[in-house]
């Protein structure tokens, strides 16, 4: 064997072994990028495979900075490579710089159309308010029969349902209820959407069920709270918010929320103690 070949199935084993433990484990990040520097050492000025497997570890442990250097260096080796462009846009997402990202999911899908590029991109309109854009996106997506299906149908939903168009969106979420019954998206979706048209009770059933499936969520009880609220039914959204609390004690417009129950009740210094806590908590933020 050469040593030409050798070196290159030394990379390959190397970024293979790297890229596995990154899959497997969260708490593999120092020997991947031990792995990743090897592999990089081998090869310095041609293994992309190296930078981006570095890139990705980095955006994981929040190191934005080393993360966007190691794929700027796998772009300069190779520009159009269509996974390093969709890494680098899938670091601007978590850097809330939905702009940005949107440039480099328009590189990737330039190169290479995959599910995941439409969806990221999708969420980028979705977060961006832009949510025509953002359902175009997601159509793209699920023309694709893949594990963001799921995901993009949801986010379709709830793009319909910032539109105002409540019927699409609930077509989508009962759509959801139909192909899983074990998700909560779909059942947490109509109790959105009923809650919208003033559907109460269909949407506290709704947010019910969405409980049953993921029961540690604290979003539901907080959306049940405000479905009483609009019912005037102040004693029962007081317990709702009190069980968000319980689950998520850190989020600070469910004491708010509560605080403007508890002043409906007649509880003014619960609901002024509420609101303390609501300011004390917003300022940490």
């Amino acid at each position: 064997m050469s040593f030409r070949l050798f070196a290159q199935n030394s990379y390959e084993q190397l970024v293979c072994k790297a890229d596995s433990l990154f899959a497997l484990s969260e708490n593999n990040h120092a020997q991947c990028l031990i792995l990743y520097e090897q592999a990089r050492e081998i090869y310095p000025d041609k293994g992309k495979e190296a930078y981006i497997g570095m890139g990705n570890v980095y955006r994981e442990l929040g190191e934005f900075q080393k993360a966007f250097e190691a794929f700027e260096k796998a772009i300069s080796i190779d520009k159009k490579n269509f996974w390093v462009y969709h890494c680098q846009g899938l670091l601007y997402y978590d850097m809330e710089e939905y702009l940005k990202a949107i440039k480099q999911f328009n590189k990737a899908i330039r190169f290479e159309a995959i599910q995941d590029d439409y969806y990221w991109r999708g969420m980028c309109y979705y977060n961006l308010g832009n949510y025509r854009y953002a359902i175009s996106d997601f159509n793209y997506a699920l023309n694709f029969n893949d594990m963001l299906h799921e995901l993009a149908l949801y986010y379709k939903g709830r793009s319909q349902l910032k539109l105002g168009n409540t019927e699409d969106a609930i077509k989508c979420f009962n759509e959801l209820c139909e192909q899983s019954n074990t998700s909560f998206r779909g059942p947490y979706g109509l109790g959105l959407a009923f809650h919208a048209l003033g559907r109460f009770e269909d949407a506290l059933k709704a947010f019910d069920r969405s409980i049953l499936l993921q029961p540690g969520d604290s979003d539901d009880y907080f959306r049940k709270g405000n479905v009483y609220m609009d019912m005037e039914d102040y004693l029962n959204a007081e317990e709702q918010y009190s069980k968000a609390i319980e689950i998520s004690p850190e989020v600070h417009y469910f004491y708010s929320s509560r605080a403007v129950a508890r002043e409906k009740l007649g509880k003014e210094k619960e609901a002024k103690n509420d609101r303390e806590k609501s300011n004390a908590l917003s300022k940490m933020e």
